[in-house]
């Protein structure tokens, strides 16, 4: 099955129906889903920010610039690092 929906990829996922590629903060919430090492590093992502060219000077657009800007930032120097590197995720191997 494919999704481009992340939380039907985690809900998947969770379920036994393969891995998925899920952001950290999503990952780390579901305790039936664990880091596996795939060999190389995940996928990029990009970020965009739309905004009219009018609104180019105003500080308060900077402000709020600079203030996403920190905080991906200072999110990608302290997010927890996955065991072993690993990029996917998949479901527990357990008794159930």
């Amino acid at each position: 099955m494919r999704s481009n929906n992340r939380d039907v990829q985690a809900a998947l996922c969770r379920n036994g129906a393969g891995l998925a590629v899920l952001p950290r903060p999503i990952g780390d919430l579901i305790a039936d889903i664990e880091p596996v090492d795939l060999g190389e590093a995940p996928p990029g992502r990009d970020t965009w920010i739309g905004y009219h060219r009018d609104m180019k000077r105003q500080a308060r657009l900077r402000a709020l610039l600079d203030l996403v800007i920190e905080r991906l930032a200072n999110w990608l120097v302290k997010a927890p690092s996955v065991p072993n590197r690993g990029p996917g995720r998949r479901l527990r191997r357990d008794s159930r």
